[in-house]
This record gives structure tokens, sequence and C-alpha cells, in this order.
């Protein structure tokens, strides 16, 4: 049987470590589901410093499906490449016409206020751009999701036709890029993203904690 639900104020535990019930293995892990109240509020609205994490990583990284999940288990996340990105010149931020991945920039002064937002305990930036060294400065940690060249291969196979990483252009650029590591933030805290998801998840939150 799972040991009871125990506030984590009363547990001796750090305020924000958001492992210790949900870790796969741990006590609470059969017992407690990601929809319910006690996953969702463990580690959020504490009385803690606010907090923001960027996941980087190439194409076909995982940073969507991380993203998704962190959203699930009740953090607050910003998906970037959705909710922040245009095509801009990188250095100036200016808009440009095209859908040039190269130009695949974040609107910088959105990302400052939603990093300087004090309403959520912690804030997960997932998502790729051109620019983020002009807002880095911002984030507590950064990650970078790591993929070898088979699983990335196997992933740009399944990429469903009509998204970006579909075409063999661009699948030739995202081989390089992972070479490269180009367009990666340096010194960054690398996460095996080959492990399952929830696997995924458990250890950027260990990082945070």
């Amino acid at each position: 049987m799972g040991t009871p639900w125990m506030n984590p104020a009363d547990s001796g535990w750090s305020v924000f470590d958001p492992l210790r019930p949900f870790a796969r293995g741990g006590t609470l892990a059969g017992s407690v589901s990601k929809s319910s109240e006690a996953w969702k509020n463990y580690g959020l609205g504490r009385s803690m410093g606010r907090r923001n994490y960027l996941i980087e990583g190439v194409s076909c990284s995982g940073k969507t499906t991380i993203c998704n999940e962190l959203r699930e288990r009740g953090y607050h996340v910003i998906n970037g490449d959705t909710e922040l990105a245009y095509q801009g010149d990188p250095a100036t931020g200016e808009p440009l016409k095209g859908h040039a991945h190269e130009h695949h920039i974040w609107n910088v002064s959105k990302v400052k206020a939603l990093a300087a937002d004090q309403s959520h305990g912690a804030t997960f930036f997932c998502g790729g751009s051109r620019n983020f060294h002009r807002f880095i400065d911002v984030f507590d940690l950064v990650f970078v999701l790591e993929v070898d060249l088979h699983t990335l291969n196997r992933r740009l196979a399944a990429r469903p036709k009509g998204e970006w990483g579909s075409k063999p252009a661009e699948q030739r650029l995202i081989r390089r890029l992972h070479t490269t590591r180009e367009d990666l933030p340096r010194d960054a805290v690398p996460i095996d993203a080959t492990a399952p998801v929830d696997d995924v998840v458990n250890s950027v939150l260990k990082e945070c904690s």
C-alpha cells in the first residue's frame, strides 16, 4: 500500500523537491494520479523563489513531448515554438518574411515578461530558437535533450508529413545540427531523451530540486 499523502512542509523535504512523491518506483508513484490535486500542487505555489527553466534540443529530441508531459503534471509550461516564435533577425529581432530555420526566433520581450511573472512557482520554457543568447540569462537552469543518431533517424522517419523536419532537405539539416550542435546553448545540463517520457521528465525535475 502506498504511503498516505503528506504535506511536504511537515515532512522535512525541501520546498521544491518534485521527485519525492512521484519518481518512478517512489512510494506514491502507483497511488497518485497525474490528474490529482496532490500531483498538480506538489512543488507548485510554495513559498520559494521564482524559477525559470529552458528545455532545448535539436528537432525530434522530444521538446514538445516533454512540454506536454510537464503540463499534464500541472507545471506552468510555455511552448516557445508555438507561443513565442516568429520569423526574424536573431541579432535585432526585426521581423522577416519566409520560413527559414535560421530565422526561427522567440519574442525577447515576451520571454522576459513571462520570466518576471511571480504568479507561478516555476515556469518551464520548451523549444528552440536562434536568438536564445538574447534572453538566456533569465533562466536558472538550461537543459538540452540528448538523443543518439539512431534515435534521431528513427524519429525523423516517423515525422508526420507537413511538419518541419519531414522533408529530406530539412532532415539533412537536422542531422548536421545534431553533429555540430551549433544551435544549442553551451554549458547546459544534458538530459538523456532516449529514455521513456516519464523518466526524462523526472530527470529534469530532479535537477531542479
